[in-house]
């Protein structure tokens, strides 16, 4: 044998080429394996694919079938018995008349609606006041007395000071509304069938001074929540210095013992406010042409003291050492008519501090920034309108 045919065989007798090509045949399978292993995704388990050919025909007939159900089950309720029949149900067991619910109540409309006002330019020495407009805050959820806090001015453009006050009344986790004269003119002028003498009252027999201190009393009665002077700031008052169960709640005024007006806060249909309505307006009835009549008696602290003790069943005056003296009401807890309550909780200024402040010490201050947003001569004497007269022609 020559040495070529001895180089090309192996130890074991087999030619080098055929071992070669042996490894070569094992190298390209195991890329190829390896090649297959990372493109194909392993296979699902058997039991996966028939619940997906199980489950997915059933949602179908799920999304098709649930709302039919529910158009089916409705209209079969709807000819047993109706929602209106539940709330007669619920009316009858209450002891509640539907009609004088329908006829008696007035409806409210949405306080961000009913206080909108268009752009308006405000003066360069002015700033437009914004709302703060939160509905989540505005239902009573976890206290009687919605988070919602009320002013009134005759424009939207307030002074400086009067704005950096103002913004301290947006408290927060609550709504803010200032209402201008066209939103008070739309609360005041709306149809209340619980107070029909309003109705009776034209634009033109009420002084802006005295529209603007019955408003005050409905916005309460209508909406709840707390109203607040233009002229004041809330120095030591928040959302925590009301109790959640605080059904309303009052302060005296300074060293007198009579409530103030500059604070107020009470939930929706409060007896008080509907008292304070109309007691106002009855002075503005009784008010005669050409005589003088202090707001504050109209409209303002008295009408609010006389509503309380209506409230309470405590007369007006009682007779002392031969005279009539006014009867004040005493700080606490006090219950009234149906079931309601009020809670007194001291006074504007104490030694512990103010809970509301005035910005304007003097009252010849506040007249002058008052004045530059047009409410000139607002706390002064007005003189006595026809709208007794005007009322008596319109109903004859």
């Amino acid at each position: 044998m020559s040495a070529m045919g001895i180089a090309s065989v192996s130890k074991k007798g087999e030619p080098v080429h055929r071992k070669q090509e042996t490894l070569r045949r094992l190298i390209v399978s195991a890329k190829r394996t390896k090649l297959l292993a990372q493109q194909n995704l392993p296979p699902r388990p058997k039991s996966v694919h028939v619940r997906t050919m199980v489950v997915r025909p059933c949602v179908i007939r799920m999304v098709f079938l649930l709302p039919l159900a529910i158009i089916v089950l409705e209209r079969y309720l709807d000819t047993v018995f109706s929602l209106d029949d539940v709330r007669e149900v619920y009316y009858f067991q209450m002891g509640i008349d539907t009609e004088l619910q329908i006829q008696r109540i007035h409806v409210p409309r949405n306080l961000a609606n009913l206080t909108h006002t268009g752009l308006i330019q405000c003066p360069r020495d002015q700033r437009r006041m914004m709302m703060v407009d939160n509905p989540q805050f505005n239902d009573l959820h976890e206290r009687k007395i919605p988070s919602i806090v009320h002013q009134s001015s005759k424009t939207r453009c307030l002074t400086r000071k009067f704005d950096r006050a103002s913004l301290q009344w947006a408290l927060r986790k609550s709504s803010y509304y200032i209402h201008d004269e066209d939103a008070v003119k739309r609360l005041v002028f709306s149809e209340f069938p619980e107070f029909p003498q309003l109705a009776l009252l034209s634009r033109d027999c009420v002084a802006e001074s005295i529209l603007f201190g019955i408003w005050k009393y409905l916005v309460l009665w209508t909406y709840g929540g707390i109203f607040a002077d233009l002229n004041s700031y809330p120095s030591h008052f928040n959302l925590s210095t009301l109790n959640a169960d605080d059904d309303g709640f009052f302060l005296f005024a300074g060293a007198r013992e009579a409530l103030t007006t500059t604070i107020m806060a009470v939930s929706p249909r409060h007896p008080v406010m509907y008292y304070a309505v109309q007691r106002s307006l009855s002075n503005i009835l009784r008010m005669q042409p050409k005589s003088f009549y202090d707001p504050q008696t109209v409209v303002g602290d008295d009408v609010l003291n006389e509503a309380v003790k209506d409230f309470l069943y405590l007369p007006q005056t009682h007779r002392a050492f031969g005279k009539e003296e006014k009867i004040h009401v005493s700080e606490g807890l006090l219950n009234g008519i149906n079931a309601r309550s009020i809670r007194i909780a001291g006074r504007l200024s104490d030694d512990g501090g103010a809970i509301v402040s005035p910005i304007f010490i003097t009252p010849e201050g506040r007249q002058r920034e008052l004045e530059k947003i047009g409410m000139k001569n607002w706390e002064m004497p007005v003189i006595g309108s026809s709208c007794l007269q005007e009322v008596l022609a319109a109903t004859s």
